[in-house]
C-alpha cells in the first residue's frame, strides 16, 4: 500500500470516528443527540441555534456587511430568497415592516414615490440621500422662486412628458411653483412667467 492510500485510510477513519463521537453527545449540553438533532455537527439542535445566536451577536457588523455585499452581487438569487422567507414567515414580515415603516417615515415616502413613477412608465430612481444631498445643493430653497419654504420635488421634465425619475431631472419646488409649473417644461415655466409678468404691467 503506497503511503497516499495510507494517509487517505487513516484521514477516513478519523473522519468514521470523529463523526461518531459528534452524532452521539453534544458537546455543548452533553446530552445525547437524536436523529431529530439533523447535521449540526457536534451540537444538539437547542444548542446549535443558541450557538448560532450568539455567534451572530459577535459578528453582526462583519456578517451584515457579508451579506450585503452577496446581496449586490446576486440581486436576483437575493430577492428570490427575501420571497421565500415573506412566504414561509409572513406574520414576522408584515410586523418587522410595520416597525421599519415606523422608523423610516422619509424612506417610505421616497419608495412611495419611486413606486407611483414606475407605474407612470418613468425610467429610473432615486434615495432619500440623494434627495437630502439636492436639498443641500440648492441651500433648502425653492429651485423656482428662490424663497425658504415646505419643499416637493419637481421633475425639469415633466414623468407624462417622458421625463425620467432619476435625481438628475429633479429639482426642490415649493408647493405653489410646483402646482403652476404643472406639465411644463423649465424653459415653458419659465416663459410662462415672462408672459405673466407682462400682462399684469400692462393692466
Amino acid at each position: 500500500m503506497s503511503e497516499s492510500h495510507i494517509v487517505a485510510d487513516i484521514r477516513t477513519k478519523k473522519q468514521k470516528y470523529m463523526a461518531a463521537y459528534r452524532t452521539k453527545f453534544c458537546s455543548r449540553c452533553k446530552k445525547e443527540r437524536t436523529p431529530d438533532d439533523g447535521k449540526n455537527g457536534a451540537y444538539c439542535r437547542p444548542c446549535f441555534a443558541e450557538y448560532k445566536r450568539e455567534w451572530y451577536l459577535v459578528n453582526r457588523v462583519k456578517e451584515s456587511a457579508r451579506v450585503a455585499a452577496y446581496n449586490k452581487r446576486k440581486p436576483e438569487i437575493a430577492a428570490k430568497n427575501m420571497r421565500a422567507l415573506r412566504a414561509k414567515y409572513p406574520e414576522k414580515y408584515r410586523a418587522q415592516l410595520t416597525e421599519w415603516k415606523k422608523k423610516n417615515p422619509e424612506k417610505v415616502a421616497i419608495n412611495d414615490a419611486n413606486k407611483r413613477a414606475k407605474r407612470r412608465g418613468a425610467k429610473g430612481s432615486h434615495t432619500l440621500s440623494e434627495w437630502n444631498d439636492l436639498l443641500k445643493i440648492w441651500g433648502m430653497k425653492c429651485a423656482y422662486c428662490g424663497e425658504v419654504k415646505p419643499l416637493t420635488k419637481d421633475h425639469m421634465n415633466p414623468i407624462v412628458r417622458g421625463g425620467d425619475n432619476f435625481i438628475s431631472n429633479i429639482v426642490p419646488s415649493c408647493f405653489s411653483c410646483n402646482s403652476r409649473k404643472g406639465k411644463k417644461t423649465v424653459a415653458e415655466f419659465f416663459t410662462w412667467l415672462d408672459v405673466c409678468k407682462i400682462q399684469k404691467q400692462k393692466l
